[in-house]
C-alpha cells in the first residue's frame, strides 16, 4: 500500500505571549514526530487532554498556520495524491487550494464549527462552490444525496443549525467534509460533545461512510475504547510525542509501552467481565509543555523509571511483531 501522508521530524511550537507567568516561553506541541498513513487505513491518535493529538492532525491538514501568529512549525508532511507528492508546508496558497480538497476535517465541537447564518444545504453545499464547478442544480441534489447518507432526512435541507440536535449537526459536519470526495478524513475528537447512545450511531456512521467512499480515516480520541471499534491502527501519544504504534488488535490487548498500560487501564470495564485488571493509577498531572523532561517526557509519571529516563529522551523504536515504542525499558 502506498502512503497517503508521511510526516517526518515534525516539531510544533507555540509562542507563550502575554504577561503571565511563562511569558517569552516557547510551548512544544508536538516534538520531533514521524509517522505514516497508509492509504485505507483507519488511524486512531490516541493520549490524554494536552497531548499534542489535535495539533498533529491540524498541521497535517496545514490548518495551523490559520489563526496562530507566530507559531513555528519544523519538519516535512507530504500527502501524496494522483501519483504526486506534494510538500504542503512549503506550497504555494493556490496550489493548497486545489489540495485542500483531499484532505477534509471533522471538528470536535459541531456549535462552532458550523455557520449558524447558513441553512444545512448551503452549509453541504459550500465545499462543492468552493472546489468544483457544479451547478445550482447539481450542488442541491449532491446535498440531498449526503443528507441521506449520513442518516438525516431531506427536509432538514431548508433548516438553520440551531434547530437541529448535537448528533445531526455532527452528521451535517461528516457531509460536508464527504462533499468534495476527499481521499483522508480527519476527525478531531468528533464524538466528546454527544451522548453515549448518538456516540455509538455516529461509530457506526464512520464505519459505513470509510468502505463506501473508500476513505483513509485518522480518528482523534482521548477515548481507547471507541478507537479499538473504529481503527485498525493506533498511535498513543503524551506531551507532544508518540510513545508507542501500531496494529490495533496487537497495541491495546497487549501494550508495551508503561504510558500506554496505564491509559488502557484506566478504560471502564464491567465488574462482571472476566478479563477486569486491576489499574494502573498515575501519580500527578500531565508537565507543562513550557517545560518540559530533559529525558522521556513521561519519566515523571512512569512507575518503572530509572536514573536513565531522566537523562536520556528513549527513541522510538521497532520490536519484534513490528510495532514502535519509546521505552528504555519495553515492558514485556
Amino acid at each position: 500500500m502506498n502512503n497517503v501522508i508521511e510526516i517526518s521530524d515534525l516539531t510544533v511550537v507555540y509562542p507563550s505571549g502575554g504577561r503571565r507567568l511563562f511569558a517569552g516561553e516557547k510551548l512544544t506541541a508536538v516534538d520531533n514526530v514521524t509517522l505514516s498513513v497508509e492509504e485505507g487505513v483507519s488511524l486512531g491518535i490516541a493520549g490524554e487532554s494536552g497531548s499534542g493529538k489535535s495539533t498533529l492532525v491540524k498541521a497535517a491538514g496545514n490548518l495551523l498556520k490559520f489563526g496562530n501568529p507566530g507559531v513555528n512549525i519544523t519538519g516535512k508532511i507530504f500527502l501524496n495524491t494522483d501519483g504526486k507528492k506534494h510538500d504542503i508546508l512549503n506550497i504555494p496558497g493556490g496550489k493548497m487550494k486545489e489540495l485542500r480538497k483531499h484532505v477534509q476535517f471533522i471538528f470536535q465541537d459541531p456549535n462552532s464549527s458550523l455557520n449558524p447564518r447558513l441553512t444545512v444545504g448551503e452549509i453541504i453545499e459550500e465545499p462543492l462552490r468552493y472546489f468544483s464547478a457544479c451547478g445550482k442544480t447539481e450542488r442541491k441534489e449532491k446535498a440531498l444525496k449526503l443528507l441521506g447518507m449520513t442518516g438525516l432526512e431531506e427536509d432538514l435541507y431548508s433548516r438553520y443549525p440551531h434547530e437541529l440536535s448535537g448528533g445531526q449537526k455532527q452528521r451535517i459536519g461528516i457531509a460536508r467534509a464527504l462533499a468534495p470526495e476527499p481521499k483522508v478524513l480527519i476527525a478531531d475528537e468528533p464524538l466528546s460533545s454527544l451522548d453515549v447512545s448518538v456516540q455509538a450511531q455516529i461509530i457506526g456512521l464512520f464505519k459505513k461512510l470509510k468502505d463506501e467512499f473508500n476513505l483513509t480515516l485518522i480518528f482523534v480520541s482521548h477515548d481507547l475504547s471507541v478507537v479499538e471499534n473504529l481503527c485498525n491502527e493506533v498511535a498513543v501519544m503524551y506531551l507532544g510525542k508518540i510513545l508507542e504504534q501500531g496494529k490495533c488488535s496487537a497495541v491495546l490487548s497487549s501494550p508495551k509501552n508503561p504510558y500506554t498500560k496505564a491509559l488502557i487501564s484506566s478504560v471502564p470495564v464491567p465488574e462482571y467481565r472476566a478479563e477486569r485488571k486491576e489499574r494502573t493509577v498515575l501519580q500527578g498531572d500531565i508537565p507543562s509543555p513550557v517545560n518540559r523532561p530533559a529525558g522521556c517526557v513521561f519519566c515523571t509519571r512512569c512507575p518503572v523509571a530509572a536514573d536513565l529516563c531522566f537523562k536520556t529522551p528513549p527513541d522510538l523504536q521497532p520490536l519484534e511483531d513490528g510495532r514502535l515504542s519509546a521505552c528504555h525499558f519495553t515492558q514485556s
